[in-house]
């Protein structure tokens, strides 16, 4: 059996930041009120079981797949990101709007995982990692501060750790994950040796008489946010190859559409080039008509969602326009305009489910205050 140093120092460098966790959780059980136990418990076992895996891998006890490089250690950041998103929104003191824009990304890179584009996936993990930080360093105390600055140090970390692997053409695995995983031992250790390691941030009396748990309203909104963004793209995905199918038949051209995960496509052969443009365009057209119906005949959550669909149709029909020999620089345009919609659109309907959220819990403080609940479902 041979064995593999780089993933060794990886696998050593996670089971560190794992018992330093499980210390934190440990500390934190011990002082009362404190919301941020359960999330370093699971830090903690996602760090042992990467770890675990590094650490057979390197011994040879069991061998690295080609599958092993492009998911795990994308899914394992994208579940750091998850408990660090919950520890940012106790510790801003429960202002969860914006932060919720990586639970989005989260469902994007999904996506993006079946493509083979592992980089990608964590580049955009390490922007909202450091996104999540920027945001708890706005919080009024010198720990924080310190937590937030060293945050925003692992996110570049992460970055730079995938773009390094990708530069050198070395498998996934095998870059210097250690770097990055260094500094989140850092960040624990400074907490871990705080006379107070508890860090709610500026929590007031109203967010801590939540009438229902703040870690189920966190689920359940990152749950509707998660399933929105997929049920989206996958619609506008098959309204896209819907154009095309409808395009290539009135033009009298053989088509087949075939589906799988994150991925769809129609291949077209026609006997001469008669409408090849319109066809190349149809998929792109068709999702536009879908947005413009939704955003003229519907009220704000449609207009939200079309402009959405809108930002996705762009996306997809990028393949589409560089058949045309539309330019490179265009492409990046249109890329960020798709951004800015999406996440517009996002933020608009996260807001209006808050609104829902905040009245029912006013409904409920209300019914307990004056004995006025009998009879009513809260």
């Amino acid at each position: 059996m041979s064995f593999e140093p780089v993933i060794g120092v990886n696998g050593l460098s996670q089971l560190a930041v794992g018992i330093i966790s499980i210390m934190l959780a440990l500390k934190m059980r011990k002082e009362k009120g404190c919301l941020l136990e359960r999330p370093f418990y699971l830090l903690a076992m996602s760090f042992f079981m990467i770890a675990v895996l590094n650490i057979l891998w390197a011994s040879g006890m069991i061998s690295v797949s080609g599958i092993d490089n492009t998911l795990v250690l994308p899914f394992f950041h994208l579940a750091v990101l998850a408990v660090w998103f919950y520890i940012g929104i106790v510790m801003s003191g429960h202002d969860h709007t914006l932060l919720l824009i990586p639970v989005f990304i989260m469902s994007i890179n999904a996506m993006l995982l079946f493509r083979d584009l592992a980089v990608i996936s964590d580049v955009i993990t390490g922007l909202m990692i450091i996104g999540v930080f920027f945001y708890i360093g706005f919080v009024n105390r010198k720990l924080v501060r310190r937590i937030s600055l060293a945050g925003m140090v692992y996110g570049f970390a992460l970055i730079a750790t995938a773009l390094l692997a990708s530069l050198t053409g070395s498998p996934h695995l095998y870059s210097f994950w250690f770097v990055p995983n260094a500094v989140m031992f850092f960040l624990l250790f400074s907490m871990m040796w705080e006379v107070k390691a508890c860090v709610p941030g500026k929590v007031s009396d109203a967010d801590a008489r939540h009438h229902i748990p703040l870690v189920i309203e966190v689920f359940k909104l990152g749950l509707f946010v998660v399933g929105l963004s997929i049920f989206l793209m996958l619609g506008t995905l098959g309204v896209h190859e819907l154009g095309h199918s409808l395009a290539a038949k009135a033009f009298g051209c053989e088509h087949e559409t075939s589906f799988g995960i994150g991925y769809a496509k129609t291949h077209v052969v026609c006997e001469s080039d008669t409408g090849s443009t319109l066809i190349t365009l149809a998929g792109f057209i068709m999702t536009v008509i879908v947005a413009l119906l939704l955003f003229f005949m519907g009220h704000e959550f449609s207009q939200r969602l079309s402009l959405m669909i809108l930002a996705f149709s762009m996306m997809m029909a990028v393949d589409d326009f560089s058949k045309l020999g539309m330019p490179d620089s265009i492409f990046i345009i249109i890329i960020f305009a798709s951004a800015v919609l999406i996440g517009y659109g996002l933020v608009q309907i996260v807001k209006n489910y808050e609104k829902e959220y905040a009245a029912h819990e006013g409904d409920a403080s209300m019914c307990a205050s004056a004995h006025q609940c009998e009879g009513k479902v809260i």
